[in-house]
Protein backbone atom coordinates (compact mmCIF):
# COMPACT_ATOMS: atom_id res chain seq x y z
CA UNK A 1 0.00 0.00 0.00
CA UNK A 2 1.60 3.94 -0.81
CA UNK A 3 2.05 5.57 2.24
CA UNK A 4 -0.36 8.30 3.44
CA UNK A 5 0.71 10.82 6.15
CA UNK A 6 -0.91 10.71 9.58
CA UNK A 7 -2.07 14.18 8.83
CA UNK A 8 -3.48 13.09 5.51
CA UNK A 9 -5.55 10.18 7.42
CA UNK A 10 -6.94 13.28 9.99
CA UNK A 11 -8.71 14.79 7.36
CA UNK A 12 -10.15 11.57 5.47
CA UNK A 13 -11.21 10.62 9.12
CA UNK A 14 -12.44 14.08 10.05
CA UNK A 15 -14.75 14.42 7.08
CA UNK A 16 -15.93 10.52 7.27
CA UNK A 17 -16.88 11.37 10.40
CA UNK A 18 -18.90 14.12 9.12
CA UNK A 19 -20.00 12.27 5.85
CA UNK A 20 -21.29 9.52 8.24
CA UNK A 21 -23.29 11.76 10.65
CA UNK A 22 -25.25 13.56 7.97
CA UNK A 23 -25.98 10.90 5.87
CA UNK A 24 -27.67 8.59 8.63
CA UNK A 25 -29.28 11.63 10.34
CA UNK A 26 -30.59 12.67 6.66
CA UNK A 27 -32.79 9.08 6.32
CA UNK A 28 -33.25 8.33 10.09
CA UNK A 29 -36.86 9.76 11.47
CA UNK A 30 -36.72 10.20 14.60
CA UNK A 31 -34.44 13.34 16.76
CA UNK A 32 -33.20 10.37 19.34
CA UNK A 33 -32.17 8.71 15.91
CA UNK A 34 -30.48 12.12 14.82
CA UNK A 35 -28.75 12.08 17.96
CA UNK A 36 -27.55 8.49 17.34
CA UNK A 37 -26.15 9.22 14.27
CA UNK A 38 -24.44 12.15 15.46
CA UNK A 39 -22.66 10.00 18.64
CA UNK A 40 -21.98 7.17 16.17
CA UNK A 41 -18.66 7.97 15.09
CA UNK A 42 -17.74 9.41 18.50
CA UNK A 43 -18.55 5.97 20.12
CA UNK A 44 -16.53 4.39 17.07
CA UNK A 45 -13.49 6.27 18.07
CA UNK A 46 -13.95 5.86 21.31
CA UNK A 47 -14.14 2.26 20.43
CA UNK A 48 -11.00 2.09 18.47
CA UNK A 49 -8.91 3.98 21.15
CA UNK A 50 -10.21 1.58 23.71
CA UNK A 51 -9.08 -1.22 21.13
CA UNK A 52 -5.43 0.41 21.04
CA UNK A 53 -4.91 0.62 24.43
CA UNK A 54 -6.11 -3.47 25.32
CA UNK A 55 -3.68 -4.60 21.97
CA UNK A 56 -1.05 -2.02 21.87
CA UNK A 57 -2.16 -0.60 18.81
CA UNK A 58 -0.28 3.12 18.01
CA UNK A 59 -2.58 5.82 16.69
CA UNK A 60 -0.90 5.45 13.15
CA UNK A 61 -2.50 1.70 12.73
CA UNK A 62 -5.68 2.90 14.58
CA UNK A 63 -6.64 6.10 12.40
CA UNK A 64 -6.24 4.99 9.00
CA UNK A 65 -8.55 1.87 10.10
CA UNK A 66 -11.07 4.10 11.91
CA UNK A 67 -10.54 6.37 8.77
CA UNK A 68 -11.59 3.50 6.03
CA UNK A 69 -13.98 2.08 8.20
CA UNK A 70 -16.04 5.11 8.84
CA UNK A 71 -16.82 5.21 5.55
CA UNK A 72 -18.20 1.98 4.54
CA UNK A 73 -21.79 3.21 5.93
CA UNK A 74 -22.30 6.20 3.71
CA UNK A 75 -20.50 4.13 0.61
CA UNK A 76 -22.73 0.89 1.26
CA UNK A 77 -26.02 3.13 0.78
CA UNK A 78 -25.10 4.94 -2.06
CA UNK A 79 -28.05 5.19 -4.34
CA UNK A 80 -30.18 3.72 -1.95
CA UNK A 81 -31.20 6.93 0.32
CA UNK A 82 -34.62 7.42 -0.90
CA UNK A 83 -35.44 3.40 -0.20
CA UNK A 84 -33.84 3.62 3.68
CA UNK A 85 -35.56 6.87 4.20
CA UNK A 86 -39.06 5.78 3.52
CA UNK A 87 -38.18 2.46 5.39
CA UNK A 88 -36.92 4.00 8.30
CA UNK A 89 -40.13 6.73 8.34
CA UNK A 90 -42.30 3.88 7.96
CA UNK A 91 -40.83 1.90 11.12
CA UNK A 92 -40.86 4.60 13.13
CA UNK A 93 -44.47 5.45 12.41
CA UNK A 94 -45.70 1.52 12.29
CA UNK A 95 -43.22 -0.22 14.03
CA UNK A 96 -41.13 -3.30 12.90
CA UNK A 97 -43.22 -5.28 9.87
CA UNK A 98 -42.30 -6.88 6.59
CA UNK A 99 -43.26 -3.75 4.95
CA UNK A 100 -40.55 -1.63 6.42
CA UNK A 101 -37.53 -4.05 5.79
CA UNK A 102 -34.70 -2.96 2.78
CA UNK A 103 -34.72 -4.76 -0.25
CA UNK A 104 -32.44 -7.85 -0.74
CA UNK A 105 -30.85 -5.68 -3.33
CA UNK A 106 -30.00 -2.91 -0.44
CA UNK A 107 -29.07 -5.52 2.21
CA UNK A 108 -26.55 -6.81 -0.16
CA UNK A 109 -25.10 -3.78 -1.38
CA UNK A 110 -24.47 -2.80 2.01
CA UNK A 111 -22.99 -5.74 2.95
CA UNK A 112 -20.60 -5.96 -0.08
CA UNK A 113 -19.30 -2.59 0.42
CA UNK A 114 -18.62 -2.97 4.44
CA UNK A 115 -16.89 -6.18 3.79
CA UNK A 116 -14.28 -4.92 1.00
CA UNK A 117 -13.93 -1.57 3.15
CA UNK A 118 -13.18 -3.77 6.31
CA UNK A 119 -10.66 -5.35 4.53
CA UNK A 120 -9.14 -2.79 2.74
CA UNK A 121 -8.94 -1.23 6.59
CA UNK A 122 -7.38 -4.83 7.75
CA UNK A 123 -4.95 -4.81 4.41
CA UNK A 124 -3.74 -1.67 5.45
CA UNK A 125 -2.90 -1.98 8.79
CA UNK A 126 -0.96 -5.71 7.87
CA UNK A 127 0.81 -4.02 5.16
Amino acid sequence: MPHISLSTWWVVAAVGAVAFSTSVASIVATRQDKIKACIGPIAGAAFLALYGVIKGQGIETLLPMYAIIIWACPAGAVGRRQEIKRKMLDKSQHGERPENQLSLGANIQFLVVVLLFAILAVAHTVA
